[in-house]
């Protein structure tokens, strides 16, 4: 009876069925200890008896089996042969580099009789048509074991045997309905869910065979079945962390660090349809571990960012006229040449207003490929999210971000000369933002006043002036850079009147302190980078203001010198004297000179600003005021 119990029974018996031969499979197969769904681990038991079944040459018994099973449409026993098959050449893979020579010989004459006859493959296309999980998986992995056990005999022997133009090749990684509603129900799909179906399978075999063959097939696998692998980025957003993972794997090791694949052949492989998954893939991988999180991120800087692996062709003619590297764009009405369009779609695809990450990895593709600043800034004008009108909204908050992080990296030199013809306008691009500009400025200063908005307002034109400066530093084209930025900013009459408006005359609160600080620091720049070269209307009128403005801070600071005054007023001084240093036209700095309601010349109220300082221990306002008296003889 316990016999009978053991025994599988079977939905018919059949002359052509060596059920001895199964049960001897199923005692192999019994003694496997699996870990998870595809992987087993050998135990002393298996290879004895899986060696000695392989030595007795009673594996291609095994193929008639099957063949029987397909030919009587036994699609139950066909089903379970399969799956005895798939585990068979997994265990068989998994102990490979413990077998003989004659072993190996005659498990590859194994799979080559599988791959050399019509009758079998037969079998295997029709288990592929079928499109059920039960039977199309299983023969998978057959096909995954086969590649895997030798690359280099069976490889090329699959290649030449196995039908790559079938139709249902690339129907096999579109998902089912199921597949997908599991998906959106659970922002994590199961691993064990994705592991056994159809196209997470598939997408295994096919980098499996792309990986164990040279790399010429790999290429022409890679782009002359272009129905496969658009399928498999189309729906890239479906699959599993693990699955991704693996498919990084391949695409760091097989792609990026191979060789003979030149950098236009990589982008050919890694085309627009996969740059548009980046964005899906930041919020899937931001619900995984650290680790997977920080594996996602290093390959995608590696992606946009290296010049040697990745896909960014290096541009030497960065700021020139009339370079000859690269395409030509158009987007808001202009027209820019860039090398690296592929990381153009990539960062346009982005989206920083739904994740740190996806920000400041922009920030990161930018900084490395600097010509697509322009073009990304023209592109939000046109198509994502226009002007940088201002608003309290997190919208708004998140962009200005964006633009002050892209304000602050520093110009590339690139293999730029002293006879280089440099493009000032698209230098210009590259400073005045496209989303940003005169009027979108002066808003941000008078429209809605919010001291925040005012504040950040000021960083961005802060951050403008800077990011001119450190142009300025490597072109020829200085006068005409600087009328081309200034055309854009607000006129300093805007300024000042932010300054001198009621709600920031007497304030004390810290908000207010930080908007005045920013304010005068911007004057100065204006100042130092604008000098009166020619006398006019709007140049005496503007002198007169910033010299009102500063006689006004003088007269606040000598008013207050016999009290205890903070860092923060002789920060404020400073500034002053930057700024009248630069109009060079006020008399408040002429040391002889008495100040305005006081009795004292102006050296005199420093030396008692000293002395007061020196009697209330004040260390550090004493250490300050004497930095102030060194630069006031310097001016």
């Amino acid at each position: 009876m316990s016999e009978v119990k053991k025994r599988k029974i079977y939905s018919s018996s059949s002359v052509n069925v060596d059920y001895g031969l199964i049960e001897q499979l199923n005692q192999i197969i019994s003694l496997f200890v699996p870990k998870g769904e595809n992987t087993t681990t050998a135990n002393d038991n298996i290879n004895p008896l899986l060696i000695s079944f392989i030595e007795s040459r009673n594996l291609p018994k095994i193929l008639s089996i099957w063949s029987y099973y397909s030919s009587t449409n036994d699609f139950h026993n066909l089903i379970d042969i399969s799956i005895k098959l798939s585990k068979i050449t997994f265990q068989i893979d998994q102990i490979k580099s413990y077998l003989s020579i004659p072993i190996k010989q005659l498990i590859n004459e194994f799979y080559k009789q599988i791959l050399n006859n019509s009758q079998y493959m037969k079998i295997i296309y029709r288990a592929l048509n079928n499109m059920k999980p039960s039977i199309t998986i299983a023969n998978i992995r057959i096909l995954i074991n086969m590649i895997k056990f030798d690359p280099l005999i069976i490889g090329q022997e699959f290649l030449n045997g196995f039908d790559l133009t079938l139709n249902v090749l690339p129907k096999l990684l579109i998902p089912k309905k199921y597949e997908l509603e599991t998906e959106a129900n659970s922002l994590s799909a199961n691993e064990s869910f994705q592991s056994s179906t159809i196209r997470s399978n598939f997408i295994r075999f096919w980098f499996e065979l792309c990986s164990n063959v040279s790399f010429i097939h790999r290429q022409d696998l890679l782009l002359n079945h272009r129905k496969i692998l658009n399928n498999i980025w189309k729906y890239l957003s479906i699959d599993s962390i693990e699955l991704i993972e693996f498919i990084i794997d391949f695409i760091d090791l097989k792609i990026f660090q191979e060789l003979n694949f030149k950098r236009s052949i990589k982008c050919k492989i890694l085309n627009e349809n996969f740059i548009y998954k980046i964005s899906i893939l930041f919020t899937k991988f931001s619900n995984s571990t650290n680790t997977s999180k920080s594996k996602f991120i290093t390959f995608i800087d590696k992606l946009a960012i290296d010049s040697k692996y990745g896909l960014s062709f290096p541009n030497d003619k960065l700021w020139e006229k009339d370079s000859n590297i690269g395409v030509i764009i158009e987007i808001n009405n202009k027209q820019f040449k860039i090398a690296n369009k592929l990381l153009y779609t990539l960062v346009t695809s982005l989206k920083p207003n739904e994740s740190n990450d996806q920000l400041q990895y922009i920030i990161r593709v930018l900084t490395h490929n600097q010509e697509l600043i322009a073009p990304y800034m023209n592109w939000i004008v046109q198509h994502g999210g226009g002007y940088h009108d201002p608003s309290l909204t997190s919208w708004w908050i998140t962009y200005t971000l964006l633009y002050s992080q892209i304000l602050q990296i520093p110009p590339s030199t690139g293999n730029n000369s002293n006879t280089t013809k440099f493009d000032s306008k698209l230098i210009s691009e590259n400073i005045i933002l496209a989303p940003l500009g005169k009027t979108v400025l002066i808003n941000g200063l008078t429209i809605i006043k919010k001291p925040l908005i005012i504040q950040l307002t000021f960083q961005l034109i802060l951050y403008i002036l800077k990011k001119l400066e450190s142009f300025l530093k490597i072109v020829n084209v200085k006068q005409d850079l600087i009328d081309l930025v200034f055309t854009q900013l607000p006129d300093l009459n805007s300024i000042i009147q932010v300054i001198n408006s009621p709600t920031l005359l007497g304030q004390q609160s810290q908000q207010y302190k930080i908007i005045k600080l920013t304010a005068l620091t911007i004057i100065e720049k204006y100042e130092s980078l604008l000098p009166s070269v020619e006398t006019t209307t709007t140049t005496t009128s503007n002198n007169n203001m910033v010299q009102k403005l500063v006689s006004m801070g003088i007269s606040t600071f000598t008013e207050n010198v016999d009290n205890n005054l903070t860092n923060y007023d002789l920060i404020l001084f400073d500034l002053y004297m930057k700024i009248n240093n630069n109009i060079d036209s006020g008399q408040d700095f002429k040391w002889w000179n008495k100040l305005t309601n006081n009795s004292n010349s102006f050296f005199t109220v420093l030396i008692k600003f000293i002395i007061t300082t020196q009697t209330i221990h004040n260390n550090s306002n004493s250490n300050n005021s004497q930095v102030i008296i060194v630069k006031f003889i310097n001016y």
